[in-house]
């Protein structure tokens, strides 16, 4: 139910290939396999997919819709590549994302309503990124996070009442 590839692999390209030949993944485990792109219909063929790791790699870009049928995914990790930003459709089918690690990136921009579908989201690390300003409309819908990692950027200010859709906030570092 899992597929871990080892940093011993040097894999430059993520395709479907995977999915297609084990259409029954929960996990997927590609971190530090030097992977510099992903395909965009790499993950159709996983829709039981619930964890996916492809943190420590080389990856500058995602694809808008790569997530679309990943719809049980409740933990991604994306630190520690070389993104400068995402996609506004990205998390569009991840209501039940919990966890999601974009740190150690160079993200300088977000969309205005990049997260607005992660209504479950605990944890949004971001820190060590390039971010310069906050947009109060990225935590609009987000009542149930607990942990928000916004230091190591370039923030200067706080908008007023940024945060004031984080209820349930327990942790803050900027």
């Amino acid at each position: 139910k899992w597929i871990s590839l080892y940093n011993e692999m040097k894999l430059r390209t993520f395709s479907s290939i995977f999915c297609q030949k084990f259409p029954n993944l929960e996990v997927v485990r590609a971190n530090e396999v030097e992977l510099e792109s992903i395909d965009e219909n790499s993950l159709l063929y996983c829709p039981n997919l619930d964890h996916l790791l492809l943190d420590n790699n080389k990856l500058r870009a995602v694809p808008e819709y790569l997530l679309i049928r990943n719809s049980k995914l409740t933990l991604l990790w994306l630190q520690s590549n070389q993104l400068t930003s995402l996609p506004q459709n990205l998390f569009a089918n991840q209501g039940r994302l919990e966890a999601l690690d974009l740190s150690d990136n160079q993200i300088n921009f977000l969309p205005s309503n990049i997260f607005y579908p992660l209504a479950r989201l605990l944890s949004l690390q971001l820190y060590n990124n390039q971010l310069q300003s906050l947009d109060p409309q990225w935590f609009v819908n987000l009542q149930n996070l607990r942990r928000l990692g916004l230091d190591g950027n370039q923030i200067s200010e706080v908008p007023s009442k940024c945060f004031a859709a984080l209820k349930n906030l327990e942790l803050l570092f900027m």
